[in-house]
Order: structure tokens, then sequence, then C-alpha cells
């Protein structure tokens, strides 16, 4: 997990967001990464990134279909194998942020590169 400051790659979010590297290998059962929203005022979104993390980074898939305190369902049925950029952030013009659970239904293959208890 790495927690970056401001990448402004979801629209104009203004709020931190927090990348999880992911190595997709096929073929892997997982069909949906669903976000378990646990702050009422915080307006979560998620979107997933191949490749190379810049302006011109190809989103092929994005959940923000909810307002504040609503829980978001992100679809990665079908992906191609190769590696991809979980982004979790707040959806355009909301600078909060807040507590999440991620649920991953069926598997998908990933490396623990770090952890720290602090």
């Amino acid at each position: 997990t790495n927690e970056l400051g401001k990448m402004d790659i979801f629209g104009s979010s203004p709020a931190n967001d927090i990348v999880y590297s992911v190595n997709i290998v096929t073929p892997y059962t997982a069909t949906s990464v669903a976000l378990t929203n646990n702050t009422p005022t915080w307006n979560a979104a998620m979107l997933l990134l191949q490749g190379a993390c810049n302006g011109n980074t190809p989103c092929p898939r994005n959940a923000d279909a909810n307002g504040a305190g609503g829980n978001e369902v992100l679809d990665v049925s079908g992906l191609a194998a190769g590696s991809y950029l979980l982004v979790v952030t707040s959806t355009n013009g909301d600078p909060s942020c807040g507590s999440y659970g991620l649920i991953v239904n069926g598997g998908v293959p990933v490396e623990l590169q770090s952890f720290d208890v602090t």
C-alpha cells in the first residue's frame, strides 16, 4: 500500500489517494472489488489503472455510483494479465477522506510488499 499526496487522477478530487498494486495473472476468479464505506460524510470512489501512473494512464474501470456514505463496487471481470493500480480516493470536489474496507469476491493473486504497525 502506498499513501500518496494529491494525484488528481480522478477528475478534480483534492483528496489524498490510497494506491494498491495488483499483478493479475490469468485465469483468475474475481469479478468485483467491493468498498464498504464506514464514514457517512465521505464520498468514496475507486478506479483501476493499468501501466505507469501518469497523466496518460488509461482507466479501464471506475466505481463512483453512490454519494456520501455509500458503498462502491468495481467490476474486475475479464481483465487482461498485467500490472494494475487500484486507487481508492474521493469523488470530484470532495476533500475529505474516510475509513473503508475492501473485499474481493473470488481470487486475485497479491504479494505483500511491506508491513508496518505504528
